[in-house]
């Protein structure tokens, strides 16, 4: 309640006289400008307006072909600047196959079966990574893996049998044909053969 005392000779004086009881507001008494002054706390609620973001878009790494499976090859990381769940990255091989997996995660890059150089020599991956707002953003990264070749193979002779006519005159270490080569060591003649 406001009690104002008009015709007196200071002129109109306001002031609070009821309705206030934990003195939230004051008056000035000249104007009768009410103020309050209140303690407000503001929560500001985070909206997924970033996507995750990789340091780089693209990566190559160089794995050896004898490497076992479950060998860790990578670790994607995404940073994703929203907060609480927004905030978090999860992973996925959008490139799938019989070869590689990723944890969703952590973002570890691994071998689920063998490389082998002979058969593929190098492998292009796409691991996406997701946040988990409604609806999600994403961003990429893609993997160039560059297979090793390891020395797994014997050397393997086209034919088992070659058929190459080679003269007696041949002096030692003479090229037979482009693929043999005759290395004579005789310590004894021919003849106690």
């Amino acid at each position: 309640m406001i009690i104002f005392f008009p015709g007196s000779k200071f002129g109109v004086r306001y002031s609070i006289y009821s309705g206030d009881p934990d003195g939230y507001l004051t008056i000035d008494p000249i104007s009768g400008t009410l103020r309050t002054s209140a303690r407000v706390h503001i929560v500001i609620e985070d909206v997924n307006d970033n996507a995750p973001e990789f340091a780089s878009s693209k990566v190559r790494i160089s794995v050896r072909e004898s490497e076992p499976p479950g060998a860790p090859l990578y670790t994607a990381h995404a940073v994703d600047k929203d907060s609480g769940q927004y905030g978090t990255v999860t992973y996925r091989l959008l490139t799938d196959g019989p070869l590689f997996r990723v944890e969703p995660k952590s973002g570890d890059l691994s071998l689920r079966s063998p490389l082998d150089y002979e058969t593929a020599q190098r492998h292009s991956l796409v691991i996406s990574a997701t946040d988990g707002g409604t609806p999600p953003l994403t961003s990429n990264l893609t993997i160039l893996l560059e297979v090793q070749d390891v020395n797994d193979n014997p050397p393997v002779f086209e034919r088992t049998e070659y058929s190459v006519p080679v003269s007696e005159a041949l002096p030692v270490d003479s090229q037979v044909s482009p693929l043999f080569y005759i290395i004579l060591m005789i310590s004894e003649p021919f003849s106690k053969l």
